[in-house]
């Protein structure tokens, strides 16, 4: 229906649907593609929090929110979100986001704490796991990038 212009009658069915409780991840998943095609961000963001919180064991559906979060450019939830996926599915790669998300809230939010001894820390104490996965030059090289 989108690409045969139609989107008066989507935006209508799709505020019908804001009211009403989805009923699967699958009409969710489409859902969330018709508002992020129509750039309503918000709307994707709410309807994401909305599914995930209601089951959050879905790992896809956490990345899913996340990059809603990183679209709306709300970067302390993108901050919480990954460093809570990082706790829930324990892959490195949500504690890269979450630093990284740190070095974006230092530089564009101008926080009096520092945040990037927080992230410098946090990204210390992953590198001395075992099983650290993250590309060691990238660690180090970010690690150089937090701490000047």
């Amino acid at each position: 229906m989108l690409k045969m212009g139609k989107t008066t009658e989507i935006m209508d069915t799709l505020t019908e649907l804001k009211t009403q409780k989805i009923p699967d991840n699958l009409t969710a998943k489409h859902l969330i593609i018709l508002y992020n095609e129509l750039h309503l961000n918000s709307d994707a963001t709410a309807l994401l929090e909305q599914v995930y919180y209601g089951n959050q064991s879905d790992e896809e559906m956490a990345e899913e929110l996340f990059f809603s979060y990183v679209r709306e450019n709300k970067l302390l939830k993108q901050q919480n979100h990954a460093l809570s996926m990082y706790k829930s599915f324990n892959k490195d790669v949500y504690s890269q986001w979450a630093v990284e998300s740190m070095y974006l809230i230092q530089t564009n939010m101008k926080f009096e704490t520092r945040i990037l001894d927080i992230a410098y820390l946090l990204l210390l104490k992953m590198m001395k796991e075992p099983d650290f996965k993250i590309d060691q030059p990238f660690a180090l090289l970010f690690i150089k990038i937090l701490k000047t």
